[in-house]
């Protein structure tokens, strides 16, 4: 690398310096400590430099609800110049020691906490250890301001917990743009530990409630709280018909209600395209939205210029299983923090809603079940392979002659089998709990009832469930069949009297055509000596003429 100046360009050797130092130089700090002086006057007025440093920039919002700033210094002049350039942007209490600093907090608890490390009574640290200890008051920010610079000192601050670590001298501009920052990420903090906090409550009512309808309003109720927004509505998905129907809604008319009815994926209005599109819609304005045009009239008349729409997808299949969406009186695009947390609530609603779907489908289909049981008699029955424990209905018990409130037991299954198919009866068992066969149980028995003595007829068929190679659930159906059993009986026995007749008959129909039989041989043989006399006469007469004629 060459040395010397000698082969640069001329106009890059001593150039004018084209941008001024960021850098915040000695005489700042010289100039802030000095400010910290005490003087004649109890109350002198800032320098106009301070004053403009303190005051708001124009990219700032002013806060409505001022932060309650709590600050603890020892030092009476730089407590009261630290108050009065935070007051001007927050409400400041200023005590002089840690003591009072932890008294004033627990009586109201401040946004955040500005304290010396070298204070009378109760130090800085020993404020910060209080306050992380305190359940109420753990989560306040803390400044730490410290005249110990060095890495080390501002290492031992923020091990102790400290947010921040403030080395004296300081510039109004840092110390106001640390405060500032720190209460910006408190109050960030504290939303979204409040939107957690709802969230989880949310999840909560939803677990805890049992119809959908309910189910619904909390969700949509809880949007819209979170956005802000002046209407909204929970549309569920039909796969049948491949539309939203309104179910829930908050703040429209029989107008609104009656146009968006039902809404397909080929509408233009922010559902319809969520529909289409399986994700999030939003529209800030639907006067300037050329998709929403045709439905501008019906916007008009609710009052609404804003909406966004965000699809409930069930995340077990991917499909939609309805529509969350808030409109708003005037044009509106939700932050994005908003929708953030809509996409979570979503997410949880529509969850909830595909179980409480799914379950009262499944009630549906077991009311069918019970109904088709009903219908043809069946009791139905369980049992556990592992530990032989039995649940049987009133049906099966019946069966067993047994009362509706006697507990089933396995001893007694077996001794109520009829001692000539019990062990046919245990083989079918163990061959449908054999992992290497296909688990099913189909068997007709005889059951001799263990309370009333009867003997009955059962046909029963389940199926058994494996896990890891064993058996360990097994459910099945069961249906007295002691009537069938009688009618094939009688029917059997029907049977063989008919074919005792028919023998009898075909006997006595055989033992007739014998004697016919004979009868007409008898005849034949009569017929034929009948033939051989006339021919012995018709001889005997031929005879006789040729002798008259000789």
């Amino acid at each position: 690398i060459p040395l010397g100046s000698s082969h640069l360009p001329a106009d890059r050797i001593s150039a004018t310096r084209m941008l001024a130092s960021s850098a915040i130089g000695a005489q700042a700090f010289v100039e802030e400590a000095l400010r910290w002086l005490p003087t004649d006057s109890a109350e002198t007025s800032l320098p106009a430099s301070v004053i403009r440093d303190i005051q708001p920039t124009p990219s700032e919002q002013p806060e409505t609800d001022r932060a309650h700033v709590l600050l603890a210094d020892d030092n009476a002049d730089m407590r009261d110049y630290v108050r009065r350039l935070l007051s001007s942007r927050w409400e400041v209490a200023a005590v002089a020691d840690g003591q009072a600093a932890l008294e004033a907090a627990r009586q109201r608890k401040p946004d955040l906490v500005l304290a010396d490390m070298m204070m009378p009574h109760l130090d800085g640290m020993g404020l910060l250890s209080a306050l992380r200890r305190d359940p109420r008051l753990w989560d306040v920010p803390v400044i730490l301001l410290s005249a110990r610079a060095g890495e080390e000192a501002r290492a031992e601050g923020l091990e102790a917990g400290a947010d921040d670590y403030l080395v004296k001298p300081f510039s109004t501009r840092d110390l106001i743009a640390r405060v500032s920052s720190h209460l910006a990420l408190s109050r960030l903090r504290a939303d979204e530990l409040a939107a957690m906090t709802r969230l989880h409550e949310l999840g909560s009512r939803l677990i805890s409630v049992s119809d959908l309808p309910s189910v619904l309003y909390e969700v949509l109720d809880a949007t819209i709280e979170l956005q802000g927004a002046d209407f909204g509505n929970i549309q569920l998905y039909d796969k049948e018909t491949r539309t939203l129907e309104i179910v829930a809604q908050r703040g429209f008319q029989r107008e609104f209600l009656d146009y968006f009815g039902r809404v397909d994926a080929d509408e233009g209005s922010a559902c319809g395209l969520a529909l289409k599109r399986r994700s999030r819609v939003i529209i800030e304005d639907v006067n300037l939205n050329p998709d929403f045009e045709r439905h501008r009239h019906i916007a008009a008349s609710a009052g609404f210029r804003a909406v966004q729409s965000t699809p409930l997808v069930d995340r077990s299949s991917g499909g939609p299983v309805g529509m969350l969406s808030t409109h708003f009186r005037s044009p509106h695009q939700p932050s994005a923090r908003e929708l953030r947390l809509t996409d979570l609530y979503a997410r949880q609603a529509a969850d909830v809603i595909a179980f409480r779907i799914s379950e009262q489908r499944l009630r549906e289909s077991e009311a069918r079940l019970q109904a088709a049981v009903d219908l043809v008699g069946l009791g139905c029955y369980s049992w556990n392979p592992q530990t032989n424990a039995l649940q049987w209905d009133t049906r099966v018990k019946a069966m067993w002659g047994l009362a509706p409130d006697v507990p089933a037991d396995y001893e007694g299954f077996i001794t109520g089998v009829h001692p000539e198919d019990r062990e046919r009866v245990e083989a079918a068992i163990a061959k449908s709990a054999d992992p290497r066969g296909d688990g099913i149980y189909d068997i007709e028995y005889r059951v001799r009832g263990i309370g009333d003595g009867l003997d009955r007829w059962v046909a029963t068929r389940g199926q058994t469930y494996f896990d890891n190679g064993a058996a360990r659930h097994f459910f099945g159906v069961a249906l007295d069949i002691s009537e069938q059993k009688e009618h094939e009986t009688d029917l059997q026995r029907l049977n063989d009297t008919l074919e005792l007749r028919v023998a009898q008959r075909t006997a006595e129909a055989e033992e007739a055509n014998q004697k016919l039989r004979a009868e007409i041989a008898e005849r034949a043989r009569a017929e034929t000596r009948l033939q051989e006399l006339r021919s012995e006469l018709s001889h005997a007469a031929r005879l006789s003429a040729v002798g008259q004629m000789a």
